[in-house]
């Protein structure tokens, strides 16, 4: 087994003749590989030490994540409701908020 750090949270790991890229922020886990064999290695050794949960909904720090043969989604809707909107500005009226098309300009004369 081979293990190098990119960041101190990304690591590629090598396990028998598979690569998988794996990114760990505190009690999360996102891991893509070429095959499942090093998913399931990693699930047996981490229960044999951790208690594990495992959701059918795919969520890495807040954020919900959607494959689909379009491709990639992902969405923090759920998170910024709940961590942002409520605790801070549920009681401002949306109304005194100015709307803007884009949240960054975009002309840059």
């Amino acid at each position: 087994m081979h293990i190098y750090s990119l960041d101190h949270g990304v690591f590629i790991w090598k396990w028998k003749i598979y690569y998988s890229l794996s990114v760990l922020e505190t009690d999360d886990l996102i891991m893509a590989s070429e095959n499942d064999e090093p998913f399931y290695h990693l699930v047996t050794e981490l229960r044999q030490m951790f208690h594990l949960t495992s959701k059918s909904v795919l969520k890495f720090l807040s954020l919900h994540i959607v494959q689909s043969p379009l491709g990639v989604s992902l969405d923090q809707t759920k998170h910024i409701t709940t961590q942002i909107i409520k605790p801070y500005f549920e009681k401002i009226p949306s109304l005194s908020i100015p709307h803007l098309l884009y949240p960054f300009p975009i002309d840059w004369s």
